[in-house]
């Protein structure tokens, strides 16, 4: 019996695969819960390949908060109208739940 060489796709599909299962994955997941009065709630995992230190803040409603503007100009202010629970990295929020 005659062996063949194997094609170059075989090749590069199996060194793809190897790739794959290799590497590990650094994802999110998203998800929508939608309700029978046809509102949705919007959640997301923070599902990172590493540890970047999370913290859990909470901010309290009536906080006031506001942004930069360029050229160091005033941004917009703002006081919350709800609390909300954030979770914090690298000192600024990277996600968060009302």
């Amino acid at each position: 019996m005659k062996r063949t060489a194997p094609s170059v796709a075989m090749v590069l599909m199996v060194l793809a695969l190897v790739a794959v299962l290799v590497h590990p994955a650094a994802a999110c997941t998203e998800f929508i819960l939608k309700a029978q009065d046809g509102s949705c709630v919007i959640g997301r995992s923070l599902e990172f390949g590493w540890n970047p230190g999370y913290q859990a803040v909470v901010h309290p409603r009536g906080e006031p908060g506001r942004t930069d503007a360029p050229g160091g100009k005033p941004g917009l202010t703002w006081t919350s109208k709800y609390g909300f629970l954030a979770f914090e990295s690298f000192g600024s929020g990277l996600d968060g739940l009302n």
